[in-house]
């Protein structure tokens, strides 16, 4: 797979992708929540294979997280 984010860095500098990820949190609350409940939802990509999750809870986001560091552990 082509390096896509080497065209924004100076050359001679090398970007590494294995285990990066891109995070994305939402700034507004799930319309269904109460104003007053903090609600962790947004989206997390893995740089590396394009997988990305859509996220409503701590939980899904860290079994997501964990479930690609362990198939990286596998390779």
């Amino acid at each position: 797979m082509p390096d896509l984010h080497s065209q924004w860095l100076p050359e001679g500098l090398t970007l590494e992708t294995r285990k990066t990820f891109v995070l994305w949190v939402s700034r507004e609350p799930a319309a269904d929540s109460d104003s007053r409940t903090v609600v962790l939802e947004g989206r997390m990509e893995e740089v590396d294979t394009g997988r990305e999750l859509r996220f409503r809870s701590g939980e899904q986001l860290l079994a997501f997280l964990e479930e690609c560091l362990k198939k990286e552990e596998e390779k």
